[in-house]
């Protein structure tokens, strides 16, 4: 039998344990990457130009116009009995090729699909032509902007603070925006106040120290962390957070003034101790002049009382005029 510490120290455990954790480590590296790669990935489509084959159907129409004419006038016989549906059929297949030219605009795009496959998405811009069996459905690659409603949660400390963000994003991803999720703006949104709820109970509302991040006083960082977020969480559905900042931060109501009043106290104590650490740096730079210069020798009783005096005025809140007397 062999004891714990003798399998713990054995070659084949020792390279298990490390092999498992190489591959937690690989997979909380590769999390995001393969979050990303999930799903339906877009293929470029490259149409047909439209313009020729917009000459072509109205040269199609106006040619099977031309021959119903010509055979209305002739008289009737085998000839005349042939040019209507020719002309008809050259009428009916230019209107079809019609249906296949589309137009899409800058920062718009087309997923085509056949038959419920997807083919491909356009990105260009101009007139095409597509097969007209072939379905279509537009996408815009522009921005798009929402305010998040104004979510009620608890911060870091446990206060319930009231917070709301902008969120401007866009898609990149058509296929996964199309196939990946029901309802894209809606999935949008959802996602982005669990974000913005995290966000809020990761990082307390407002704090003194400055080697504390808030999210009042975060800036640059607190935006950076939501955008990561929700970055992570909308990347399933093919879309990418160019920014977000929260534009909503303050207190609930029902402790707005409990709270104003801790912050007060907080910013009361934290002047007094700047107060305090500048006077006895004043203090000690007062006796160090005195001593290095050879004004005057100081006994330690008088060193106390001097000290004393200065550290009164200079942390008194009134303004007061002693009377400094180093001798007395």
């Amino acid at each position: 039998m062999y004891s714990q510490n003798q399998v713990d120290n054995s070659p084949l455990y020792s390279n298990k344990v490390q092999d498992i954790n190489q591959f937690n480590q690989m997979n909380d590296n590769n999390n995001h990457i393969i979050n990303k790669q999930a799903g339906y990935q877009e293929k470029p489509f490259h149409p047909i130009g439209g313009c020729c084959f917009l000459i072509t159907t109205f040269f199609m129409i106006f040619a099977g116009i031309a021959i119903i004419i010509m055979g209305a006038s002739l008289d009737r016989g085998y000839q005349a009995a042939w040019t209507i549906p020719i002309g008809s059929i050259m009428i009916f297949a230019a209107f079809i090729m019609m249906t296949g030219l589309t137009t899409i605009a800058p920062n718009n795009g087309m997923v085509i699909m056949f038959c419920g496959k997807y083919l491909g998405t356009i990105r260009d811009n101009g007139l095409f032509f597509v097969c007209p069996f072939y379905s279509r459905s537009r996408v815009s690659f522009r921005l798009n902007i929402f305010e998040t409603d104004i979510l009620k949660v608890n911060d870091l400390k446990g206060n319930p603070i009231q917070i709301g963000a902008v969120v401007i994003w866009k898609i990149e991803n058509s296929a996964k925006s199309m196939f990946d999720v029901q309802d894209l703006y809606g999935f949008v949104r959802s996602q982005s106040e669990t974000a913005v709820r995290k966000l809020a109970s990761t990082y307390p509302y407002d704090h003194i120290e400055e080697r504390d991040v808030s999210l009042k006083d975060g800036g640059e960082e607190i935006n950076r962390q939501l955008v990561n977020e929700l970055q992570y969480r909308l990347v399933k559905a093919g879309v990418v957070i160019e920014e977000a900042k929260l534009n909503r931060l303050n207190y609930s109501e029902e402790i707005a003034q409990v709270m104003l009043r801790r912050q007060q106290a907080e910013a009361i104590i934290s002047a007094r101790q700047k107060i305090i650490n500048g006077a006895v740096g004043i203090v000690a730079m007062a006796l160090d002049t005195l001593k290095n210069n050879n004004i005057c020798e100081l006994t330690k009783e008088e060193r106390a009382k001097l000290t004393s005096n200065l550290l009164v005025v200079l942390c008194s809140e009134s303004q007061v005029n002693p009377i400094v007397n180093a001798g007395s």
